[in-house]
């Protein structure tokens, strides 16, 4: 009967630890994709020569940027 309490409590215990690390490294991919990796592609669109395609998503962005809520907490 302990020994199932324990597992029980590991398994609570060692869920909530994963929960966290999913929770942080997708705020991590998050970010890495915005400041990283979305700029590097518009100015490689932009260098070669698509800025059609570059311009219209800027401005979607800012778009969204200026309607989305700020991050509460």
């Amino acid at each position: 009967m302990l020994t199932l309490l324990f597992i029980a409590l590991m398994i609570g215990v060692f869920g909530k630890i994963l929960w966290f690390a999913i929770k942080v490294s997708w705020s991590v991919v998050k970010i890495v994709l915005a400041c990283v990796v979305l700029p590097i592609i518009l100015v490689a669109l932009f260098a070669l020569d698509l800025a059609v395609i570059v311009i219209p998503v800027l401005v979607i962005g800012a778009i969204i940027t200026a309607l989305a809520k700020p991050a509460v907490g």
